[in-house]
Order: structure tokens, then C-alpha cells, then sequence
């Protein structure tokens, strides 16, 4: 549990330029938990826009916006912070804080009963997580820390990267992967398929069954459409989401445009970054259900292009020796 002790650090910032720097949306249904001992206003904003406020940190909790207060932090106390509330946050929580930063110097500086982190400092300190400063703002009023600015930042997790390849088969896909994403792992879609079918994933027995029933290797547009109209998207993406493992991943795999958005709501529900890359690129493959039939016109040999064909030469043939018998005469 984090415990902060009471600080009698003297702000120099209104509440409304404060809350204003923030630069964050709390919306009806989120869990916050604010630390920060500066002033009461960050959680009433918080229960104005209708979240929950905790002060400490519950147990088993995980919030969706945590919100410190550096300068009541010692140096020590900031990086100890920094491990237990980062095992609280949320997938997609952050954690955010404003306070007086030095632009210069390397030091994290005790004033009064306060500290002065550095810029510098607290760069090193947020390495190996994502941040972001939101900016700058001065004191409202002159104090003897006027070399110290307000800065106001935002920090989570570093995700991890899902790039989502889910383009029509023959798009070139696996080819993209292997090509500029070898360094990766992959999710293919076909072998996932595969395994299900030799029952080396766990999954429901329907929808093993279902699988078992529709696998094709070389049918997968069909297949894919059949199991998602039949309802079976979550428990497939649960499969995928096992495999990935948490970790930077490639998905290889078809699934129809209609249901793209979903699959990258379902990552970034997770956890991931969801890329949803597309490209154009004239296919060279038709499907399954057209190269038979096409085959199927070739075998009866009645294609209108080729009697056309076939019509026109027999007629240029025709006309041909018509004109030389009247050359002839």
C-alpha cells in the first residue's frame, strides 16, 4: 500500500489551470484513484463526471486513472510509487501528475517540506515507460521557485504491438510477415485452424466440431465466414489473444472487413496497440467455388468467348477466300 505522509508544500497554481493541464476525460463507470494531497479538486472533478474515488489503494483493485502528486514525493518514494501503482493500473490506465519540475540540474531537490524533481531526473526515472509531458504552464504567483516550471504528465504501460494482417487470401499476407517481420512471432490463422482440427488447442466442442466440419486448407475465406456468422468470433479471438502471448505479434490470418473493427477492439481491450495493416495489390489467386467453375465451362467447352472467337476467325477465313476468287476473275 502507498502512504504519503501530509505535506504543507505551498501551491502556486489554481485548481481550475491545474485541472485544465491534466488534459484528461473521466467518464461515468471509471475507477480513480487519487493520492495526490495538493487539494480535494481532482477527485470531486472525478466524481463530477461520475467515477469511483479511492484514496488508497484497494485490494484487488485496478483503476483506470491514478493521480500522484510529485512534489510531496521524495526520490525514494517516487520510484516505490511508481512499482506499486503501475501493478494497479488497468490495461488501458494511466497515470498522471502535475507539479513544480526544474528545467535544469539533475538533482530531486527537498525544499521545505517539499521536493523539486528535475526534468532531467524524472526522464530517467519514467524510462521504460510510455510518457508524455502536456506541457508547461508558470506560477500564478511569484515564489522563491521561480526557476521551476509546472509540467503536467502523462504515463502508462509500453504495450505491446499487435499488427493485424487480415487481408483477403492471396493478398500477399504471409509474404508481408515473412518479409518484414521475421523478428516477430505469427499468428496464421490456417494453423490455428489446424490445430483445433487435431484437437492441440483447448477450445469448446462445438466449436472443434464446427472446425472439423468446415476445414479446408484451401477454403479458409469460406470457413472463417461461416464460424463468425455462426457466432464464434470471441471464442476464436481467444484462442489468438492465448497464442500471442502478451508480446509484440504478427496475425496472419483472414477475417471478412465487416468484422476488422471488432478484432481490433478485441487487442486493444487487451492490452495491445492494434495496427490494422492494409495494402492493394491485384490478386492473382481466385477463389476455390470460381476455379471450379471456370474449369467446369472449360470441360464443356462452351464458352461464348471462345464460339465467338472461333466464329470470327471462320468468318475472316470465309470472307478472305471470297475476295480472292474476285481477284482471280
Amino acid at each position: 500500500m502507498i502512504e504519503l505522509s501530509p505535506s504543507r508544500v505551498e501551491y502556486k497554481i489554481a485548481d481550475q489551470t491545474y485541472l485544465e493541464s491534466l488534459c484528461i476525460t473521466i467518464s461515468s463507470g471509471m475507477r480513480v484513484l487519487d493520492l495526490s494531497q495538493r487539494s480535494d479538486a481532482f477527485s470531486r472533478y472525478c466524481l463530477f463526471w461520475g467515477a469511483s474515488v479511492d484514496k488508497q489503494i484497494g485490494v484487488g483493485h485496478h483503476y483506470d486513472v491514478v493521480h500522484i502528486d510529485v512534489n510531496a514525493l521524495s526520490e525514494k518514494e517516487f520510484e516505490s510509487s511508481l512499482e506499486a501503482i503501475f501493478r494497479t493500473l488497468s490495461a488501458n490506465g494511466v497515470l498522471l501528475f502535475g507539479g513544480e519540475v526544474a528545467g535544469q540540474g539533475k538533482a530531486w531537490r527537498q525544499i521545505g517540506d517539499g521536493y523539486l524533481p528535475s526534468f532531467a531526473n524524472l526522464k530517467n526515472k519514467l524510462n521504460g515507460h510510455a510518457w508524455k509531458m502536456l506541457g508547461v504552464v508558470n506560477n500564478d504567483v511569484s515564489t522563491p521557485n521561480n526557476h521551476a516550471q509546472w509540467m503536467f504528465f502523462h504515463v502508462s504501460v509500453i504495450k505491446p504491438t499487435a499488427f493485424l494482417l487480415l487481408g483477403s487470401p492471396g493478398v500477399g499476407k504471409s509474404t508481408m510477415a515473412r518479409r518484414h517481420f521475421s523478428h516477430l512471432p505469427v499468428v496464421q490463422g490456417d494453423q490455428i485452424y489446424k490445430a483445433i482440427f487435431d484437437g492441440k488447442l483447448t477450445v469448446s466442442q462445438q466449436f472443434r466440431e464446427e472446425i472439423q466440419s468446415l476445414f479446408d486448407p484451401c477454403r479458409i475465406l469460406r470457413m472463417t465466414l461461416s464460424l463468425f456468422e455462426k457466432g464464434y468470433f470471441d471464442e476464436l479471438m481467444d484462442v489468438w489473444l492465448q497464442n500471442a502471448k502478451y508480446q509484440d505479434v504478427v496475425i496472419d490470418s483472414y477475417v471478412p472487413p465487416k468484422y476488422h473493427k471488432r478484432v481490433r477492439d478485441r487487442f486493444s481491450d487487451a492490452g495491445y496497440v492494434a495496427i490494422d495493416m492494409r495494402w492493394e495489390l491485384s490478386k492473382t489467386m481466385c477463389s476455390k467455388r470460381a476455379a471450379e467453375e471456370n474449369v467446369s465451362v472449360f470441360m464443356r467447352g462452351n464458352s461464348p468467348l471462345v464460339e465467338e472467337r472461333v466464329s470470327r476467325r471462320f468468318s475472316l477465313a470465309a470472307a478472305t477466300g471470297f475476295i480472292r476468287k474476285l481477284i482471280s476473275r
